[in-house]
């Protein structure tokens, strides 16, 4: 008599552990048909070479796009580390690349506040990428003389393509300055926060030229570059 049921002991000689357990997960069909072999790529179930070589492309394309992807994220770190700036800056753009700054969204996810708003402009969700740059009080600050990139364009975007818009367009003097003035909107975000006090947008941009060009100073001073 057929009971339907997997030849458990049999399946376990065969196969490895890990195999045989999802072999055995498989429910067996109640009724009498005969087992065929189906090709998925295709509606029909049936193999063809062309079928083959095409999941084979998309496959191969698969790939490769993950590959370009984990190029891309190296190529951002080695970026962002040779950078001449303070260890605070580099450990807080370090959190803004991986989206663990402690805006009110992120807080808000983890259930540690009861509002995910902007504190400074409340009708927004305080994203990491608003508090930086999409907020009207952070595009305030870029659009101030000395800002690096006072005619850009302030719109929603990821940090990755603002990253590599700075990479791209500025020189690294200026991408340093511009990480400083991002570092300081986000003191001054804070300081809103914890001691409501607001500084405005021309204090922000001269608070980091000043620390910009005394850090590069202390660098040449420490390697002897200067007399």
């Amino acid at each position: 008599m057929n009971s339907r049921r997997w030849k458990e002991e049999l399946v376990r000689m065969i196969f490895e552990e890990e195999e045989a357990n999802l072999i055995l997960s498989i429910p067996i069909s109640r009724g009498r048909a005969m087992d065929r072999l189906i090709w998925e790529p295709e509606k029909n179930g049936k193999y063809s070479i062309k079928s083959a070589y095409l999941m084979e492309l998309r496959e191969r394309e698969r790939i490769n796009g993950e590959s370009f992807e984990v190029d891309k994220e190296a190529e951002l770190w080695k970026q962002l580390w040779r950078l001449e700036v303070p260890g605070t800056v580099n450990q807080f753009l370090w959190k803004v690349a991986n989206n663990i700054l402690p805006t009110n969204l992120n807080l808000w996810k983890k259930s540690i506040v009861k509002e995910s708003n902007c504190p400074i402009r409340l009708m927004d969700v305080e994203s990491v990428m608003h508090a930086i740059w999409n907020c009207p009080a952070a595009s305030d600050v870029w659009a101030k003389e000395g800002s690096p990139v006072k005619k850009w364009w302030s719109g929603e975007q990821s940090f990755t393509q603002l990253w590599t818009d700075m990479y791209r367009k500025l020189t690294k003097n200026n991408i340093e300055k511009m990480v400083m003035i991002m570092k300081n909107i986000w003191y001054r975000r804070n300081k809103f926060v914890f001691e409501t006090e607001f500084l405005n947008p021309k204090q922000v941009v001269q608070i980091a030229t000043i620390s910009q060009e005394e850090y590069s100073l202390a660098l040449k001073k420490g390697t002897g570059g200067a007399k």
